[in-house]
C-alpha cells in the first residue's frame, strides 16, 4: 500500500490521517510551526513539495530515500535532482554523513542506536524491543520536560518555580520527597525551602546549614558541584549528623544530592529521595543527564528570580530617595512662608493695644501655624533615614518580653 492511499484509508477510517495528527502534536508542543509543515507535506506530491522552504523538501527527499528499495533508487535520484540539483554521488555521500550525525546526536541525548546492519538483522529479538522501548521512554521523557521547562520559565514567583520542578520530578521520576536547600551568599549557610504544596514545607522552613565548614555531603555537593547519592544500609556510616537527618526524613532507599550550578555559581542543592521503583533507575547515564538538565534549569530560574527580586529592591528604594527628597524640599519650601506669617503676625500683635479683641484672634492663628509646622516637621522625618541605637543591657534586671515569631527571611541567592 502506497503512503497516499494510507492516509486517504486513515481519512476514511478515523477522519484524520497520520500526517496531519503529527502536525497537530508538533504545534501542541509549542515547536517551530516550519517543523509541523514537514510532518504534515511529506506525503504530498512532489510538484506540490516542489514550492515549499528547503525544509519540507530536505524530509520529503529523506522520506522517499527511507522508503525506496534497492531497485527504486533511480527515482529517489530523480527527486534529488528536482528538489535540490544533487547528483546521484552527492545524495549516497550525504546519506552516509546522515548516519554519523544521527549517532552522535543519539549519544548526546543518551540514546542508544545500533548500526543499519545490525537493526536490519535484529528486528525481531527481544534486545530489539527493549531498545525501542527505551528509545520510546525518551522521547516520552524529553516531551513532557519541555512541557515542564515552559511552566518553569513562565513561573512568576519562587514558589512557582518549586511547584514546576516538583512537578516534574514526580511525573518523570516519581519522586515524591524534594528538599531544596538554597544558598545565601551573605550568611554562607544553606537554607531549607519548598514550595507550599509540599507536605515537608512547614519542616524545612527550620532547617539551616553553614555552608562554610562541616563534613555534610549536603555542602560537599553544592561547593564540589557534583551530584552525591547515599544508600540505606545497615554498614552506612554518616559523619555529618546533618545528613543523618536527611536520611530518616527522606526514607526509603535513601537520597541524591544535586546541585543546582546557574552563572558558574553554586545557587543551591535539591536533595531527592530515591524511588524504589526499578523503572526509574536515576544512576542510568541518560536518566540522570535529563535529571541534571532539570536541576539546571531550576538553577537559572531561581537565579533569574533572585535578579528580579533585587533589581525590584533598587528600584523600591530610588522610588524613596526620590519621595525623600521631594518631602524634604516641600518642608523646606512651606517652612519659609509659614516662618514670615508668623513674624508679621508678631509684629502686628506689637502694634496693637494689650488688651484689644484682636489678641485672642492672633494666638489662635499662632497656634495653627505651629499646628501646620509639626506637622511639615513629619514629613522631614520621612525623608530623612531613622538612626538606631544599640545598648547593653543586663537581663535579668528587666522584665521578659515575648515576641511573635517572624519568618526568616528569603536567602540572598546573589
Amino acid at each position: 500500500m502506497t503512503k497516499t492511499a494510507q492516509c486517504s484509508l486513515e481519512e476514511e477510517q478515523i477522519g484524520i490521517n497520520h500526517c496531519e495528527a503529527g502536525a497537530w502534536l508538533v504545534k501542541q508542543w509549542k515547536l517551530n510551526s516550519f517543523i509541523a509543515d514537514t510532518v504534515l507535506y511529506h506525503h504530498s506530491s512532489l510538484e506540490q513539495v516542489n514550492g515549499a522552504f528547503p525544509l519540507v523538501k530536505i524530509i520529503y527527499l529523506a522520506e522517499q530515500y527511507c522508503q525506496a528499495g534497492e531497485d527504486d533508487f533511480e527515482a529517489v535520484y530523480d527527486i534529488a535532482s528536482e528538489l535540490f540539483d544533487l547528483e546521484a554521488e552527492q545524495v549516497d555521500e550525504i546519506h552516509a554523513g546522515v548516519e554519523d550525525e544521527i549517532r552522535e546526536v543519539a549519544e548526546n541525548l543518551g540514546i542508544k542506536v545500533k548500526p543499519p546492519l545490525e537493526r536490519a538483522d535484529e528486528k525481531s529479538t527481544s534486545e530489539s524491543t527493549e531498545h525501542d522501548l527505551d528509545l520510546l521512554h525518551q522521547v516520552r521523557n524529553y516531551s513532557l520536560l519541555h512541557g515542564f521547562l515552559e511552566n518553569l520559565v513562565q513561573a512568576e514567583s519562587r514558589d512557582g518555580i518549586f511547584k514546576a520542578i516538583e512537578q516534574a520530578l514526580n511525573i518523570l521520576f516519581d519522586i515524591e520527597t524534594i528538599f531544596f536547600f538554597l544558598h545565601d551568599f551573605e550568611q554562607q549557610k544553606l537554607y531549607g525551602s519548598a514550595s507550599t504544596l509540599n507536605r515537608h514545607a512547614d519542616q524545612l522552613q527550620s532547617l539551616a546549614l553553614s555552608a562554610e565548614k562541616g563534613t555534610s555531603l549536603l555542602v560537599k555537593a553544592m561547593l564540589e558541584r557534583e551530584s552525591i547519592i547515599s544508600l540505606q544500609g545497615a554498614d552506612l556510616h554518616l559523619d555529618s549528623l546533618a545528613d543523618s537527618q536527611l536520611l530518616d526524613a527522606v526514607g526509603g532507599k535513601g537520597m541524591l544530592y544535586l546541585p543546582m550550578i546557574a552563572k558558574k555559581r553554586s545557587v543551591g542543592v535539591i536533595v531527592l529521595g530515591l524511588p524504589d521503583s526499578p523503572s526509574n533507575d536515576l544512576s542510568n547515564p541518560s536518566e540522570f543527564k535529563l535529571l541534571q538538565l532539570l536541576a539546571n534549569q531550576a538553577a537559572i530560574s531561581l537565579y533569574l528570580d533572585e535578579v528580579k527580586r533585587k533589581q525590584a529592591e533598587k528600584i523600591q528604594a530610588a522610588r524613596l530617595d526620590a519621595a525623600s527628597m521631594a518631602a524634604a524640599k516641600v518642608v523646606h519650601e512651606v517652612n519659609n512662608p509659614l516662618g514670615i506669617i508668623r513674624n508679621y503676625l508678631k509684629i502686628l500683635e506689637m502694634k496693637l493695644p494689650e488688651k484689644d479683641a484682636l489678641q485672642q484672634e492672633l494666638t489662635i492663628l499662632d497656634e495653627e501655624i505651629t499646628r501646620i509646622s509639626t506637622i511639615i516637621q513629619q514629613l522631614d522625618t520621612f525623608s530623612t533615614p531613622v538612626k538606631q541605637s544599640f545598648e547593653l543591657l543586663d537581663v535579668p534586671r528587666y522584665p521578659v518580653q515575648h515576641h511573635r515569631y517572624q519568618e526568616r527571611p528569603s536567602p540572598d541567592l546573589l
